[in-house]
C-alpha cells in the first residue's frame, strides 16, 4: 500500500478504536463499504481487513461486491483476503453468496477466487456457470475449471474452448490455458488437447488454438502451424501467421521467412506482422541483441518491405541495419531515408569496417536526398516537404563529420568540387 494508504488506515483504525464496542466498529465498516462506487478507497481497504480481523468468514459477504470491483485498488486487496478466509474453512460461505447473487461481475470476482483456493468444491459452482449469460463469467468459470481441476478437467474444458465464437472471450481463455502451462506436463496436456481439437473447431476458436500454440512455442507446436500454414485461406494464414509472430521461440522467425518466400500475397501477410519479432525474446520483451534481430529484418525486408519493422531498424545499432535501410532506400521505399540517418546519429565506438559501412550509407543518402528531392532549390521543389528533406540531409551531414572527423584524414571518394558544390 502506498504511504496515503498507510496513513489513512491507521486513522481509520484510531477512529474504530474511539467506538464504543465491536457492534459499533463493525457498522462503522460496513458504512465505509456501503457504497462500491464511492471514492473512498484506502478507507474502504481499512474497512475490509478490520472486518475480516473481527468477523473472520462472516465478512465474506461484505467483501463480494469487491472481488470483481473494476478497480485494481479495491478488487486485489479484497480478493486476497478472501482467499485467505477459503482457505481457512469460508469455502462454504463463498458458494452460498454465489449462488444467491445476480451481478455478473461479483460472480466472476468469486469464481477467481474459488480458482485459486484449490478447493475442488469449486469445481461444481465453474462447470454450472460455464453456461451463464454473462461472458466474463463464463470466462472466470473457465479459468477455475482448468485451475481446479488441471489435466482431469482440461478436456472438458477444451471441448468448450472449441464451441466459443467471441473473440474477447477466446482471448481471455486463451490466458488462462497459458497461466495452466506454466508447469511442463500440464502445457503438454494443452498443447495435444489443443492440437486434436484443430480439424473441427470453429473458425475463431481455431485462431485462438493457434494463438496458444505459438505461445507455448515447442517444437511440435511451431511444427502444427508450419503445416497449417499451407492452406489456401487468406484468413486462416493471417491468424497463424499472427501466432507465429506472438512466440518467443527463435524458431518461429525461419517458419515466418519461410511462408513470406511462398509468394508476394503470403510476403505482405508477414510483413504487417514482422515488427513484433524486434522486440520478443525467449525471456520475454526487450532480451533480443540487435544481431538477433537483423538475422530476422535482413533477410525479411527482402521478401517484403514492411514500413513499422523499417522505422523499426532505425534503433537498431547494427550495420546490417544501415545496409538493409540502403536497399529499401534504393527500392523506392523512401521513409527508409530517415531511419537510416537516425540509426547512423547514434553509433558510437564503432570498428573501422563498420565506420565505412556507416559512412558510404550516409553519402549514399546525401545523394539520394538532393538527387530526388532537392535538386533546383525552392523554387524547383515547391512542397511542404522541401524544409523536411533538407533538414534531414543536415543531419545526415552532421553524422558524417561525427563518424569521419575531416580534419585527421579526408573521405575518400569526396573532392572538393563536389562538396563546394
Amino acid at each position: 500500500m502506498s504511504r496515503i494508504g498507510d496513513e489513512v488506515a491507521t486513522r481509520f483504525r484510531n477512529e474504530l478504536g474511539k467506538l464504543g464496542d465491536d457492534d459499533l466498529r463493525i457498522e462503522a465498516c460496513r458504512a465505509e463499504l456501503a457504497d462500491p462506487k464511492r471514492k473512498n478507497t484506502f478507507r474502504k481497504i481499512a474497512a475490509m481487513e478490520s472486518l475480516v480481523s473481527m468477523l473472520g468468514a462472516k465478512a465474506l459477504p461484505d467483501l463480494a461486491p469487491y472481488l470483481g470491483h473494476e478497480y485494481w485498488r479495491l478488487r486485489d486487496p479484497s480478493r486476497q483476503l478472501a482467499s485467505n478466509l477459503v482457505k481457512s474453512g469460508g469455502a462454504d460461505a463463498l458458494m452460498d453468496i454465489i449462488k444467491n447473487t445476480t451481478d455478473p461481475e461479483t460472480k466472476a470476482g468469486i469464481l477467481s477466487v474459488i480458482a485459486v483456493s484449490g478447493k475442488k468444491s469449486g469445481l461444481a459452482q465453474a462447470r454450472s456457470h460455464l453456461k451463464d449469460d454473462s461472458p466474463i463469467v463464463r470466462v472466470a468459470a473457465f479459468e477455475a475449471l482448468i485451475l481446479l481441476g488441471g489435466e482431469s478437467t482440461l478436456s472438458e474444458a477444451l471441448s468448450y474452448f472449441a464451441t466459443l465464437r467471441e473473440r474477447e472471450e477466446l482471448a481471455a481463455c486463451e490466458e488462462a490455458l497459458l497461466l495452466v502451462s506454466t508447469e511442463s506436463k500440464s502445457a503438454v496436456a494443452v498443447r495435444d488437447g489443443l492440437i486434436k481439437l484443430l480439424p473441427t473447431a470453429d473458425p475463431a476458436a481455431k485462431a485462438a488454438a493457434y494463438h496458444v500454440l505459438g505461445r507455448l512455442g515447442d517444437a511440435k507446436s511451431l511444427s502444427t502451424l508450419s503445416k497449417a500454414a499451407e492452406t489456401n485461406s487468406a484468413t486462416e494464414l493471417k491468424d497463424i501467421v499472427l501466432a507465429l509472430s506472438y512466440s518467443t521461440s527463435r524458431e518461429a522467425d525461419q517458419i515466418l521467412l519461410k511462408i513470406a518466400g511462398n509468394g508476394k500475397k503470403q510476403a505482405e501477410i508477414v510483413g504487417a506482422q514482422s515488427v513484433r519479432r524486434m522486440v520478443l525474446g525467449p525471456k520475454g520483451f526487450g532480451d533480443l541483441t540487435d544481431a538477433e534481430r537483423m538475422d530476422f529484418a535482413e533477410p525479411m525486408l527482402k521478401l517484403e518491405m514492411d514500413g513499422n519493422l523499417i522505422k523499426y531498424l532505425g534503433n537498431i545499432r547494427d550495420a546490417r541495419a544501415l545496409r538493409a535501410l540502403m536497399n529499401c532506400l534504393e527500392r523506392g521505399y523512401t521513409d527508409a531515408a530517415e531511419s537510416l540517418v537516425r540509426n547512423a546519429e547514434k553509433m558510437e565506438n564503432l570498428t573501422e569496417e563498420e565506420t565505412k559501412v556507416a559512412l558510404d550509407a550516409i553519402r549514399n543518402v546525401i545523394e539520394y536526398i538532393e538527387v530526388t528531392h532537392l535538386r533546383g532549390g525552392v523554387k524547383a521543389n515547391m512542397s511542404y516537404q522541401y524544409p523536411i528533406w533538407k533538414s534531414l540531409q543536415a543531419r545526415a551531414g552532421q553524422v558524417i563529420l561525427k563518424l569521419h572527423q575531416p580534419e585527421k584524414t579526408p573521405i575518400k571518394g569526396f573532392t572538393p568540387l563536389q562538396i563546394d558544390r
